[in-house]
């Protein structure tokens, strides 16, 4: 009855074999059958019938199907299609793991993951739908089981809710008539269910399980698919003939020469705009020109078309002797060996194309993140990833030119400085008044700054990377790179001049703010779901790279040793390693130990321009070089890029630009005086006798004492900071780990009780209260991120059966899965237990991607791999930190090392 009451009909459990796969459309004759069978993958089948289990489908009434788009993603526990309908909407149907058997936990989460995958691909263009058997009820009576919570935890981390309209009922019944539970349902990323009904069964279904129907209002009109790209076109530097570009660039920029054009700083504006216009429309000129042809489905060459040419030509004089059925005649078999001789191009061709892919795998590093999202690509081609709705201060925006608006209308309101009663007013007062002062002295007193060589602005320019987007007047890096020496001497008069007169030509102040979305679960249609990069110009770059060269010295001679974030020489795990070092030593010694971890609202967007000023100068940054960095931050201009078009301009008066040369430094110099606060004074726990409390990566400040009162005291005083600084901390994300105390103590933040949750997650690691080293659940994250990661490059051919060559998945593995799987895992104290899970799961992905039976011996696995065990990668990571903490000075990594490899 199903079929005359659903246009799709969702099915798990259906027990065919491969082969019986067409007996679902003999059932239902009006339905599109969409199956898949547990022995998809099976290339050897037994020659005895066994029987069939798990499998699912996806029937559709046949007048959609024209609408009907099957997905590729999913194993043989989920099959998703999409409806190409005005608003896509994605259907998932998945038959969950059940319990018992040889089934566990882990197979239940790989699950999950490859739909969280699976989410994550779809979701910036479709709503999302997915329904099933998932053997985890979130209203179970008695006390819920692993997967019950794993399951909970998918779906608000994926942002999936169950209906409004879905009501706590029982759907499956087990054959012993007493046991009975809730766990199939339907799931949805936004409200579009109207109706969520469980029927009782008819007599002739003799399932276990109670069918669900949902209806939903859906437009049935068919989705236009644009094929337009309103990006600019970006200049294809390996088509252009570089010499060419160099000799008329010498030819055109003649006028600038002469030393005289550019010795006056009055017109400097408008010397750089005409000199990067001449750049920019030479490069343009030597683009090849598109050609308007038609897009083969497949790669051809001149060798197939002549081919195919001479093949037209037999087959046309084997038709012209009137007798089709002679195949004897020479033409004939003429025409055939040019199919022969095609075909053979065409696999040559492919083997080429193959044979090349495999060479830049193979010459991949982990570090090439680049290449990893071009592979990762081949499997998320999605068509967009923007939002069509925005809600900014209580108000709905629905289309490109209104979101592009509000997106201006976002970031003047955050680049403005906001006023707060807490806020130090007589601080404010003083910074502003040493700023003046300042200024007065130096303008004064000069102090210029060291003039750039050519040798060190080429050395400059070609420590870039190439590929970057280009700026507001389509400037970028290579424009400088391939623009010969006489780019480089006129350049260098320029920022000479710049450095002498400290004016910044406000054209270098102009940047684009592209909103990135953060995913993890988070509302897309929410602005604070973003995080803004900021394009510079290129130009502007390379002087502040120049800038900051001359000032490095005197900031990393000030900056607190406990700053492990964008600094040299340092890694930002080493603040990770040291708050596993204080956990241990605290338990060595039987102390508590607490653990604050603070959230800094929008740390890099509302840094006070003045306090940062005064903070520079704490770091002996003085004369022309403070001067200048004054300059760079006055009537700074940013304009919003949102789908190819630009919102207008506006003023940014306060924060560093994410995205900009300086920027990682100057939130560092910001920050820097509250770090000195806590070292000097030694508020905090230690290591041995070395001070340690508040190990930190750029905004990213840890709190860490042994006394719950102590930890207080440094709360309040990163407060009195914050106020005097005129920035904000979160209470809500603000927490406290309380370890190795069961005595009841609160914390407070601007009289707002603090959270004392039982995990918490810092710089990627989740640390817990209760487990024996408090990390428990790192490595089964690890595990699922790894998981992930191998999923997102299926589209690039990492597989067993029919995959790319295993010599090269286990490459793209070590590259790519393996840093993401022991990502943090250097830091901690790992058991018995976490090796055994790391080692099963990566043996079992080395058997897949060489489709080998899982009762293959794991010493062969490897020996046919050439891959070391898990355990031995783990300790190739913890080997560098030997080298790279005995050469960085400081107690504190020398001893941290020592304790961790003890």
């Amino acid at each position: 009855m199903l079929e005359k009451r659903a246009d799709i009909i969702m099915l798990q459990e259906h027990w065919l074999h491969n082969r019986e796969k067409q007996v679902l459309e003999e059932f239902l004759t009006d339905f599109l059958c969409l199956v898949k069978c547990f022995d998809d993958d099976k290339t050897n089948d037994p020659t005895e019938r066994r029987r069939g289990h798990a499998g699912v489908a996806i029937c559709v009434n046949k007048k959609l199907q024209n609408l009907v788009e099957l997905l590729p993603d999913g194993c043989n526990r989920v099959i998703a299609i999409r409806l190409n309908v005005k608003q896509p909407l994605v259907l998932i149907c998945v038959y969950m793991p059940t319990r018992g058997g040889n089934i566990t936990i882990e197979d239940f989460k790989t699950v999950l993951d490859e739909l969280s995958e699976m989410i994550e691909k779809y979701l910036p263009t479709s709503d999302i739908i997915i329904g099933g058997d998932m053997n985890a009820s979130l209203h179970r009576n008695e006390r819920k089981i692993p997967r019950d919570i794993v399951f909970d935890e998918f779906l608000k981390s994926n942002g999936l809710s169950i209906p409004s309209t879905c009501k706590k009922q029982s759907t499956f019944f087990h054959f012993n008539n007493r046991d009975e539970s809730q766990i199939d349902y339907f799931v949805e990323t936004s409200a579009m269910v109207k109706k969520y009904l469980s029927f009782n069964r008819e007599f002739q279904n003799l399932s276990t399980h109670d069918p669900i129907m949902i209806s939903i209002n859906c437009c049935i009109e068919r989705m236009d698919i644009s094929t337009s790209d309103p990006r600019p076109l970006r200049i294809k530097w390996d088509k252009i003939d570089k010499q060419k570009y160099e000799n008329l660039l010498q030819e055109r920029l003649t006028e600038f020469s002469d030393v005289a054009v550019v010795e006056t700083a009055e017109n400097i504006e408008n010397i750089l705009t005409k000199f990067s216009d001449i750049i920019v429309t030479t490069a343009e000129s030597l683009c090849p020109k598109r050609k308007k042809k038609f897009k083969r489905k497949r790669d051809w060459t001149p060798e197939m078309t002549e081919i195919v040419k001479e093949g037209k030509f037999y087959y046309w004089k084997w038709k012209n002797e009137g007798n089709k059925d002679n195949k004897s005649s020479i033409n004939y078999i003429r025409m055939k060996v040019q199919k022969k001789k095609l075909r053979s191009a065409q696999r040559r061709l492919a083997a080429e194309k193959r044979e090349n892919t495999y060479t830049k795998i193979m010459e991949l590093n982990e570090n090439n993140d680049k290449q990893f999202f071009a592979l990762v690509n081949k499997q998320r081609n999605a068509r967009s990833s923007t939002t069509s709705i925005l809600k900014v201060n209580n108000r709905l925006y629905n289309n490109s030119a209104s979101i592009l608006g509000a997106w201006a209308e976002y970031f003047e309101d955050l680049a403005s400085p906001s006023v707060q009663d807490r806020f130090d007013s007589k601080f404010f007062n003083l910074v502003n008044n040493d700023i003046e002062i300042l200024t007065d002295i130096f303008l004064s007193t000069r102090e210029p700054i060291q003039e750039v060589t050519e040798y060190e602005l080429n050395k400059c320019i070609l420590s870039f990377k190439n590929g970057k987007a280009p700026d507001v007047d389509k400037f970028t890096i290579e424009h400088l790179k391939y623009g010969g020496q006489t780019v480089v001497n006129i350049l260098t008069k320029l920022i000479n001049l710049i450095f002498k007169t400290v004016a910044v030509p406000n054209n270098l102040k102009i940047g684009i703010g592209c909103p990135l979305f953060k995913n993890g679960g988070k509302p897309k249609e929410d602005p604070n779901s973003y995080r803004r990069i900021t394009i510079t110009s290129a130009i502007g770059k390379t002087i502040e790279k120049l800038h900051l060269s001359r000032n490095k010295s005197s900031i990393k001679n000030q900056q607190s040793r406990l700053q492990k974030g964008f600094t040299e020489g340092e890694s930002p795990t080493v603040a990770g390693l040291v708050v596993t070092e204080l956990r241990i030593e605290a338990k060595e010694k039987r102390l508590p130990i607490y653990i604050g971890l603070t959230d800094a609202k929008k740390a890099f967007d509302i840094v006070w321009h003045a306090g940062l000023f005064r903070e520079m100068h704490k770091m002996n940054i003085s004369g022309d070089n403070w001067l200048l960095f004054r300059a760079w931050y006055e009537d700074l201009t940013t304009k919003v890029k949102w789908e190819g078009n630009y919102s207008r301009g506006f003023k940014e008066k306060q924060g560093v630009r994410q995205g900009g040369v300086w920027s990682p430094t100057a939130y560092k110099v910001f920050i820097n005086s509250l770090l000195k606060i806590y070292e000097e004074n030694k508020i905090g726990s230690y290591i041995g006798s070395i001070y340690c409390g508040a190990p930190t990566v750029a905004d990213d400040v840890t709190l860490i004492a042994n006394d719950p009162y102590e930890l207080q005291t440094m709360i309040n005083i990163q407060m009195d900071h914050a106020n005097k600084f005129r920035y904000s901390i979160s209470e809500q994300k603000s927490c406290v780990l309380k370890i190795g105390d069961k005595s009841e103590h609160s914390w407070y933040m601007n009289d707002q009780k603090l959270n004392t949750p039982i995990n918490a997650t810092h710089l990627g690691i989740k640390r817990d209260i209760n487990s024996k080293f408090g990390v428990k659940e790192v490595v089964p994250d690890r595990i699922q991120t790894a998981r992930k990661t191998v999923y997102a490059l299926m589209g690039a051919g990492l597989y067993g059966l029919n995959g790319i060559n295993p010599k090269v998945s286990v490459h793209m593995i070590k590259c790519f899965v393996i840093p993401r799987l022991l990502y943090g895992l250097d830091i901690i104290r790992l058991t018995k237990t976490d090796i055994a899970k790391l080692s099963v799961y990566y043996i079992q992905l080395l058997k897949q991607i060489q489709h080998l039976p899982s009762r293959t011996a794991n010493s062969a696995v490897l020996v046919l791999t050439g891959q070391l065990p898990i355990e031995s990668e783990i300790h190739k990571k913890c080997f560098p930190y030997f080298v790279t903490l005995q050469i960085i000075t400081g107690q504190l990594n020398a001893v941290s090392l020592k304790d961790s490899l003890l």
